[in-house]
């Protein structure tokens, strides 16, 4: 034992003094002192934690953009106005919502009764968020409270460091989400759990499963992962035949949170007081695929260099590049040490269990989003990384007894360390990535992973583009299925045009909005297609680009332009008619195909009155399948075509340029059918593949109109 460790925020008088002599007491506090001075003294090195803590969460709490998931808790007007009539059985409340209702009561709900914040307000997230981080500094604490528990003082103390500076922990406290408030029940029932292993008292394995029902309700992936590692901590322990862990009071203890989870679920949602039974089986019958259904390949994004479908490891190497690099050889060392000395029963083993579980949980069938479902992973690892930590400690004081504080050196480094890595690149919604990897300008520059992930960027984008676009410019927003730009929407000036996937005009719209997250996607071509859109703005985090703002650039020969999102209303408007028709775009004219193709559509372009098109380029990128055949038509009129290309499979792109038959014409008509030449699917699930279309330009000049 340290010296003074173990007496330290522990209140159980003087602190010990360690001497070549043996052990004495301290001299006895000056009488005089006041009381709350020699407390605060005592306290000091976990009064500066939990400050620093605070620091890091609140500071530029309201700068970012409003995430996904914070958009859910704006939108809880519902729940507010049931809330006011004691209306609990309405049908309203629904099934099991996504974001679970504890979090809607203290996001969504208390912002809006106690604090009077209105969902549309610009600043409605301020209030929010602050809560959230709020609930952090409160699992600083009993992070420490936790460490104090498994072995003394400065162990708490290690962990509370790590809790409160590391970068990943930082980044999810300062959004109002269900990650936060997670935290907080999930590390009662850690303490209340060894509390119980020392004590056996019937009080503490209650409170163990209130905080085991509390964790379910607030996060049901958390909580599955609590359990799975509280019950791998129990039978290794009962096993082992240590501390008193007897098959009975394991089956009690485990019995006992297993069935807190849906009883204080139940509690807290009024919906089922009344409609219990409708409740489960409607969750289970919803729920069943995704529960028993096999993780497949994740969505397309950048990993590792290459644009692909992410594997089965991707949250392996995402959790190697988002601790800070010190901190993952701490909690490296930590693990591996407690596994290799596994015969001896450690307190350690729950967090650790926790932690393996939560991932196994969290990572099921999802492989995205980087750290978002990995947050209380990083925060039950903190407990080895202090291990790692408190053994070195020991290590320097046994080499150099003389120094004082030997034993705190190690943590007080790894603090300085910590908040070096926040100084740098300051934990917003931005996730963090090491020094291993280049941090993100590293991972952007060799395209690792996505850097950003929850619509980062947003709202600087917005206000670029209120100060420097033209009059009733039309803007097209891409920050894919987080659209956090689409709630400051207000915040446009009023003449600008906003979009969001639908498609804004032929020739595309003046400006386009990006997050680095779209950047990936194969589908928008802005980036590449530097002959049709350029950079002009440019949202940076740590030197790597996590939003762009692209202008178009002037091109007077250009008349009509198309890629894969327009393709999608196509498909929707030609399903709306139920036959072989195609809706053109953009005059929205109903043109028939050709009998018996599997697909076929028709391009209507005409010249301004007076005019015709002169010069004529088409530029048309496709992806013919196996087995198909495109057979390309023109003509004047939809039924005056003729055949003018056939094009196999493993063409990419096809040009027709200074064409006769388009030369001088006032109306040009581009027809596409696509037959299949071999068996394949049947008509019915093909009719509406367009997806043979990547893209179409279409450029020329405009003349005098001739005679008819």
């Amino acid at each position: 034992m340290e010296s003074g460790a173990a007496d330290w925020n522990r209140g159980k008088g003087s602190a010990a003094v360690s001497t070549g002599a043996g052990r004495k007491q301290a001299p006895a506090a000056d009488p005089g002192e006041r009381r709350w001075w020699r407390v605060l003294r005592r306290q000091a090195p976990l009064l500066l934690v939990l400050l620093t803590g605070a620091v890091l969460r609140l500071v530029r709490i309201g700068h970012q953009s409003i995430g996904y998931d914070e958009l859910a808790f704006r939108d809880s007007g519902p729940f507010v106005e049931l809330l006011r009539r004691f209306d609990f059985a309405s049908e309203k409340w629904g099934h099991l919502p996504q974001i679970p209702v504890i979090s809607r009561y203290f996001f969504g709900v208390l912002p809006q009764v106690i604090f009077g914040v209105q969902p549309n307000d610009p600043d409605a997230n301020v209030i929010p968020r602050t809560i959230s981080a709020l609930f952090g500094v409160l699992a600083v604490w009993l992070a420490f409270v936790v460490g104090r528990r498994m072995k003394d003082a400065r162990f708490g103390w290690l962990a509370a460091v790590l809790v409160a500076c590391s970068p990943p922990i930082i980044s999810h406290h300062r959004m109002a989400t269900i990650a936060c408030i997670g935290s907080v029940p999930a590390l009662t029932f850690v303490l209340f759990a060894l509390r119980y292993e020392d004590r056996h008292a019937w009080r503490d394995m209650g409170f163990a499963a209130l905080a085991c029902g509390m964790t379910f309700a607030v996060y049901f992936r958390l909580g599955l992962g609590l359990w799975g590692g509280a019950f791998g901590w129990v039978v290794i322990s009962a096993v082992l035949r240590r501390k008193g862990w007897t098959a009975r009071r394991s089956a009690l203890f485990l019995g006992a949170c297993a069935l807190a989870c849906p009883v204080v679920l139940c509690l807290t949602y009024p919906y089922c007081w009344f409609h219990f039974l409708a409740f489960w089986a409607r969750n289970f019958a919803e729920h069943r695929g995704e529960l028993l259904a096999k993780p497949g390949p994740g969505p397309q994004e950048f990993f590792l260099g290459a644009l692909r479908e992410t594997p089965w490891y991707y949250y392996f190497v995402v959790l190697a590049f988002s601790l800070p690099a010190l901190l993952l050889v701490a909690t490296a060392w930590g693990s591996v040490r407690e596994c290799m000395r596994w015969k001896r029963w450690s307190a350690m083993w729950l967090p650790m269990g926790i932690a393996a579980s939560h991932f196994f949980v969290a990572t099921w069938g999802l492989r995205q989003c980087n750290t978002h479902y990995l947050q209380h992973t990083l925060l039950f690892l903190s407990f080895p990384a202090a291990g790692a930590l408190y053994v070195f400690g020991d290590c320097l004081a046994g080499k150099w007894p003389r120094l004082s504080g030997a034993r705190w050196l190690p943590g007080i480094v790894m603090g300085i360390y910590l908040l070096g890595n926040c100084i740098w690149i300051h934990p917003e919604y931005l996730d963090y990535f090491n020094e291993l990897v280049g941090g993100p300008p590293g991972v952007y520059k060799h395209r690792l992973l996505p850097v950003g992930w929850y619509g980062e960027g947003s709202s600087q984008t917005l206000e670029w583009l209120s100060g420097n676009a033209e009059s009733n410019a039309t803007v097209l927003a891409r920050f894919g299925p987080w659209p956090g730009l689409f709630s400051m929407r207000k915040n446009l000036r009023a003449d600008l045009k906003f979009y969001g996937t639908e498609a804004v005009s032929a020739v595309g719209p003046d400006y386009v909005a990006m997050s680095n997250l779209e950047l990936a996607n194969p589908f928008y071509r802005y980036e590449a297609d530097e002959t049709l859109y350029e950079p002009v703005h440019y949202v940076t985090a740590a030197g790597a680009p996590i939003a762009v703002v692209f202008k178009r650039k002037v091109d007077p020969r250009l008349v009509y332009r198309d890629d894969y999102a327009n393709f999608g209303q196509v498909r929707h408007h030609a399903k709306a008619f139920q036959n072989l028709h195609h809706f053109p775009w953009p005059n929205g004219k109903l043109v028939p195909a050709k009998a018996g193709a599997l697909a076929g559509l028709v391009y209507v372009f005409d010249a301004p009155a007076g005019t015709a098109f002169r010069k004529c380029e088409f530029r048309i990128g496709l992806n013919v399948r196996p087995g198909d055949r495109l057979v390309v038509f023109a003509g004047p009129e939809p039924r005056r075509l003729r055949g003018i290309a056939d094009v196999q499979p493993g063409t990419n792109l096809l040009e027709l340029k200074d064409r006769a038959e388009f030369e001088g014409q006032r109306r040009i008509c581009l027809g596409f059918q696509l037959t299949a030449k071999q068996d394949g699917p049947t008509d019915a699930a093909r009719a509406w593949d367009y997806t043979y279309l990547d893209k179409i330009e279409f450029r020329a000049d405009r003349g005098p109109a001739g005679p008819p």
